[in-house]
């Protein structure tokens, strides 16, 4: 009884999180965050969301190579995800995401009020950067898209299915649906081996969050043409994870008129951690974007 919750609240792995980076949310949640400073004068900032089932660590060797142009890169663990608290994989409002990205960039912003701010997301994430972007321009400089997941899966958008999901969701939140893949995620086979092995991520999609991303899809159909932020986005042409084809519509119908799109051909949805010849080509097309920018 009267034990300070900020002492013993730990992460996932067990590390009070008072020994770690984080902010509490609006909920009395702790959120595990992560930044990478460039040894030299800071140019700009990069909030990097992590896509559904990970967590910010895995984006080290990205963040890392963007903090060699002068950029600051910070990231947090969504709710439920990595070292985070909440259920696991699941939220029962994915607008809550997009408001810890706007805490999280209000605390950074305060610290370097002067320097630009670029938003980073991937598969989730990045959907969730475009919705973020859309509802608070004034304060991103740009956004960019690596590989994300922006037009729902026809297989669930019958009525039918949406009416199960719902109902799914009301009644049993945390029942696990599906799974998603892990072995088609790069063509690096020592990197999918990684992932498999990561006991911070997790595949699970539950009732609760299916709703939420069918949600999400059907906010990004009437955002999308709106979208007026200066943005790029990045896609293996052979993903099976998110659609190729949700890159090209934003880049068709986004108002917006700085807008580029990449399709690296032959690799698959983790771009992060493709075959290194073409990580490195995916590296230097956001550095080149970036620093066109800033």
């Amino acid at each position: 009884m009267g034990e300070d919750t900020e002492k013993v609240a730990k992460t996932f792995s067990g590390r009070p999180f008072s020994e770690v980076n984080h902010f509490v949310n609006e909920d009395g949640l702790h959120i595990f965050t992560n930044i990478w400073k460039p040894e030299g004068d800071c140019k700009y900032l990069i909030c990097l969301l992590h896509g559904f089932g990970g967590h910010c660590v895995r984006f080290n060797e990205l963040a890392s190579y963007l903090t060699k142009i002068g950029g600051l890169v910070f990231s947090h663990d969504h709710i439920g995800h990595g070292e985070s608290e909440g259920y696991r994989t699941t939220v029962d409002d994915f607008n809550k995401l997009i408001r810890d990205t706007y805490q999280h960039v209000d605390i950074m912003k305060k610290q370097y009020s002067d320097l630009p701010v670029f938003l980073l997301g991937q598969s989730m994430g990045g959907a969730l950067a475009v919705l973020a972007a859309h509802e608070r321009p004034d304060i991103f400089k740009g956004v960019i898209l690596i590989g994300p997941m922006l037009l729902i899966d026809p297989g669930i958008q019958s009525s039918f299915k949406v009416s199960l999901v719902k109902i799914a969701a009301y009644l049993i939140p945390h029942f696990i649906v599906t799974s998603l893949p892990e072995s088609r995620g790069s063509r690096d086979e020592k990197e999918v081996v990684i992932s498999q092995n990561d006991p911070l991520k997790s595949c699970d999609v539950k009732s609760q969050m299916a709703l939420q991303l069918l949600r999400m899809g059907e906010k990004l159909e009437i955002v999308m043409p709106e979208f007026a932020c200066p943005f790029i986005t990045l896609h293996g042409g052979d993903d099976n994870t998110c659609s190729v084809e949700g890159s090209k519509l934003i880049n068709q119908v986004a108002k917006c008129k700085d807008k580029t799109i990449k399709i690296y051909d032959e690799c698959r949805h983790d771009l992060v951690h493709e075959l290194q010849a073409d990580r490195i080509i995916f590296f230097n097309d956001i550095q080149a974007w970036v620093e066109e920018r800033i």
